[in-house]
């Protein structure tokens, strides 16, 4: 029975000195959306600041290994950087058209990514899918014949998240590529 009385006026204890530790400190908060957007805002211009200064840290890599390798290259809008070795022919390839080229690519760091021998590939541009994005971007500056190498930035290649056991996080690839046929 005694120790019931003590749990009762310990409890009664709490409540009272909690009850009375926020007296007056109550303070009426309202709801503001300029605020908060405005909080918002900001956390959407550091995410984008960073993704910019990712993507500037990606063309000075690009950059950087072009210089290394002796290439004199050309950067699409889209910073696919290519140099071109042409056959002469003038009738480069287009939207819609079915084209089969060779090609190898590798990370930057030269682990290749599709053997030593490279792939002969076939796929419809702009309308089929190419093993990798700026592949149509690239075949697009090709004629039959042609042949050119290549750094390509992450989100024309594997993208952000890279391939699962392959190819690491925002990964640049360089390889070559040769134009084998424009097929109607």
């Amino acid at each position: 029975m005694r120790s019931l009385t003590a749990f009762f006026w310990s409890a009664a204890f709490f409540l009272c000195v909690t009850a009375c530790s926020s007296c007056g400190q109550q303070q009426d908060v309202a709801f503001d959306p300029l605020e908060q957007r405005r909080g918002r805002d900001s956390t959407e211009q550091l995410q984008i600041e960073r993704q910019r200064n990712i993507l500037k840290k990606e063309r000075e890599r690009m950059a950087a290994y072009c210089s290394e390798q002796g290439w004199q290259t050309r950067s699409t809008g889209t910073g696919l950087r290519y140099e071109l070795f042409s056959s002469g022919s003038h009738s480069t390839a287009k939207s819609g058209q079915r084209v089969r080229v060779y090609w190898t690519h590798s990370l930057l760091d030269g682990t290749s990514l599709n053997g030593t021998k490279g792939d002969t590939i076939q796929w419809r541009i702009d309308e089929e899918q190419a093993p990798l994005i700026g592949l149509h971007e690239l075949a697009k500056l090709l004629c039959a014949g042609d042949s050119a190498r290549f750094v390509m930035p992450a989100h024309l290649a594997y993208g952000v998240a890279g391939k699962s056991g392959k190819v690491p996080l925002r990964s640049v690839i360089a390889g070559r590529v040769k134009m084998l046929q424009i097929l109607p």
